[in-house]
């Protein structure tokens, strides 16, 4: 019996899978080192424009006092220049209207409704 066709059938089963698992290990090696491990630190400085576009940041806070001023205080430490943070308090049961109240004291970009 001539098992010709069927061993190169099966021989190509089983080569094929790993021939192309390494191609795809090389592509991603490539990809890696030519796009991401390059220097990043444009992305962290913003375009130098004439003029910004306003954003606003809504922050619903429900019962969230002892969550509302650390992610209040990461918003403000953005770095884009003209910014606004309006902290929504929902029927707050605990001291987040207090803390809200606070941080609208410290800084005039943010707004509590």
């Amino acid at each position: 019996m001539d098992f010709g066709h069927t061993t190169a059938i099966f021989d190509f089963a089983y080569y094929y899978p790993l021939f192309m698992g390494y191609l795809w290990i090389i592509a991603a090696l490539y990809y890696y080192f030519h796009w991401e491990k390059k220097d990043q630190s444009f992305f962290d400085e913003i375009p130098r424009l004439a003029s910004y576009p306003g954003v606003t940041f809504v922050v619903p806070c429900h019962n969230e006092g002892d969550n509302c001023r650390e992610t209040i205080d990461s918003l403000l430490r953005q770095n884009y220049p003209e910014f606004e943070i309006i902290a929504v308090n929902d029927c707050s049961t605990d001291n987040t209207g207090e803390i809200l109240d606070d941080l609208r004291a410290q800084d005039p970009r943010v707004r509590v409704i």
